[in-house]
């Protein structure tokens, strides 16, 4: 994919990526939903099951993104 030059063909870039995530997400299973990340030798961080938080924070920013869109 080409690089984006510009605003328009940005947002239009990052829309898509952004349907593909959210199909990748609503494409699994219940299991690899609640999947346990444990990255706590890499950045002293430890993560249960925030798949389901991070695409509603997305889901939030891509609606904030098509709203501020159709305004203006």
């Amino acid at each position: 994919m080409a690089r984006p030059k510009t605003k328009e063909d940005l947002i239009s870039q990052a829309n898509e990526k952004f349907l593909k995530l959210f199909q990748h997400i609503e494409s699994m299973s219940e299991i690899e939903l609640n999947a346990e990340f444990d990255f706590s030798s890499e950045r002293g961080l430890k993560s249960n099951g925030t798949v389901l938080y991070a695409k509603g924070v997305n889901c939030l920013i891509y609606q904030n993104i098509l709203d501020s869109k159709n305004k203006g």
